[in-house]
């Protein structure tokens, strides 16, 4: 998953693949995070493992009416309407180096807050 001219050059992961805080090549794809959400009537909280392998990955979260930086892989959307359907977007962001051109992977899924009990 390298590419090197000779043993002089410093080798390179291909396209699609970023070097992690080790040697190793990592596939874009652990950008992509599997989110589980704690839904409630006015906020839902989001939480994920980080498979990136590279601690300089930022996750974002947006939605209808705000947007959130992760703190410890999760997000709380807040303020939200009970009974609710949101699209959320779930960004995941690599930051540019020396070697390599920032990659990005975002992803929208779609939940719904719980309904307000009865008489509230």
């Amino acid at each position: 998953l390298t590419a090197c001219s000779n043993i002089t050059e410093k080798c390179l992961c291909i396209d699609d693949y970023y070097r992690a805080n080790s040697s190793e090549c990592i596939s874009r794809s652990n950008l992509k995070i599997n989110v589980s959400a704690y839904r409630q009537t006015t906020y839902i909280l989001f939480s994920w493992v980080d498979n990136s392998k590279n601690s300089n990955v930022n996750y974002t979260v947006s939605w209808n009416n705000g947007s959130a930086q992760a703190v410890d892989n999760e997000v709380n959307a807040t303020l939200l309407d009970p009974g609710t359907q949101y699209t959320f977007l779930f960004t995941s962001t690599l930051p540019a180096d020396s070697d390599y051109s920032s990659m990005v992977e975002v992803q929208n899924q779609t939940y719904w807050t719980r309904p307000a009990s009865p008489g509230r």
